[in-house]
């Protein structure tokens, strides 16, 4: 009877571990789907600022920091990088085609977003800081 008592609940244990794994291998998919489809945005950002004359630098910091953070097989990352580098081009080609100035109006604005929506996937948890301040040295 003992033997029972101790074999049931890691059984339960087991089954319920074992329900569990699609779930999390779905959120590990939804988040790498997240990923590259903000990278595939910070492209067209990238490229905007490009055609309004703004070094995009920032954007594409962001992008390579997520590809550390999201985890991709190395034909996905390069595929990713490929993606954000036309998605640039093509987007600075079309805003310097298009008659007049390019929307160069709001662009502070739609860099900032795009580094913080980069900077949002599968970021490491902020922890709560201690409300005591520290005593200067020395005293």
């Amino acid at each position: 009877m003992t033997y029972l008592n101790k074999t049931l609940p890691a059984l339960a244990l087991l089954a319920a571990l074992a329900a569990a794994v699609p779930a999390i291998a779905g959120d590990d998919r939804d988040l790498r789907d997240q990923a590259i489809a903000l990278i595939d945005e910070a492209g067209s950002s990238a490229g905007l600022a490009r055609a309004c004359g703004v070094d995009p630098t920032p954007i594409t910091a962001a992008v390579k920091q997520l590809l550390k953070r999201v985890s991709l097989d190395g034909p996905s990352r390069a595929d990713a990088l490929a993606r954000y580098r036309a998605n640039e081009a093509h987007m600075t080609r079309d805003a310097l085609a298009t008659p007049g100035a390019p929307p160069c109006a709001e662009l502070s604005t739609l860099l900032r977003d795009a580094v913080r929506d980069l900077n949002a996937i599968a970021a490491p948890e902020v922890t709560a800081r201690s409300e005591i301040p520290a005593s200067p040295a020395g005293k």
